[in-house]
């Protein structure tokens, strides 16, 4: 992402953050959700005293700029959203199949797990980071067409 970041920063003010159990942003006892994720950057951009931004999000980060967007609408100015679907017909049927058998154990050696240990070395964090992952997007939000508007 530093190449687009480094883009956008060249002409804007940007914000770029870590959501709960990625990066260096600890995970905490609760669920994660698209939902959820949308409520923590609405939370964010209010501490950071932002009144509206222009939002762009890739891959999951494109399905957390669509929860904000729908339930704090008054926050996004633009909204840019790629790699992502607002619902989960949106993704090819091989999706759910493969994140059923989704496991740490298969993610081992991986960039994936690589990226992730970088920040959190804890072998038990990954394997947890994953089965929260699985679920995520097991359980991926649909927007309703009539939500779309």
């Amino acid at each position: 992402m530093r190449p687009l970041v480094a883009a956008f920063a060249a002409k804007r003010s940007v914000i770029v953050f870590d959501q709960q159990g990625h990066g260096r942003t600890a995970d905490t006892s609760r669920k994660m959700s698209y939902e959820q994720f949308g409520d923590d950057a609405a939370a964010l951009l209010g501490a950071l005293k932002v009144e509206h931004a222009d939002v762009m999000g890739y891959s999951q980060g494109g399905g957390l700029a669509l929860q904000l967007a729908l339930h704090h609408p008054t926050l996004v100015n633009k909204l840019v959203v790629l790699s992502a679907t607002y619902r989960e017909d949106g993704w090819y049927p091989a999706r759910s199949k493969a994140l059923e058998g989704l496991n740490a154990k298969a993610l081992a050696g991986s960039p994936f797990e690589g990226a992730f240990k970088k920040h959190t070395p804890d072998p038990r964090a990954f394997e947890a980071y994953v089965e929260k992952m699985k679920v995520l997007n097991i359980n991926y939000p649909n927007i309703a067409d009539a939500q779309r508007a």
